[in-house]
């Protein structure tokens, strides 16, 4: 199931082009803008921090709120996202 995530995303981003994009982003803020629980999950799993900033100091679950995205919040928060992490003002500040 995680490698067939991983493949999915990895095809998407080949056929967007986006791989670019993935790599200066980073995977798992990739999986969060595509709305992507399973790949959100498998990252986690992997490793990755899903209370991960950007330099506005916004979290990842910040993003996926501002863009209405239910199923990478649910996914983010199951897997250790901090709803009080980093600065949530940042998102409606423009920061």
């Amino acid at each position: 199931m995680v490698e067939k995530a991983v493949r999915s995303q990895r095809d998407l981003l080949r056929e967007l082009d986006l791989t670019d994009v993935a790599e200066e982003l980073g995977r798992l803020r990739v999986a969060v803008i595509a709305n992507d629980a399973a790949e959100i999950e498998a990252l986690i799993r992997g490793g990755a921090d899903p209370n991960e900033t950007g330099d506005n100091g916004a979290t990842l679950l910040h993003g996926a709120a501002g863009w209405d995205h239910a199923d990478a919040i649910d996914a983010l928060i199951r897997n250790g996202a901090n709803p009080n992490a980093g600065n949530p003002q940042a998102l409606l500040s423009g920061e």
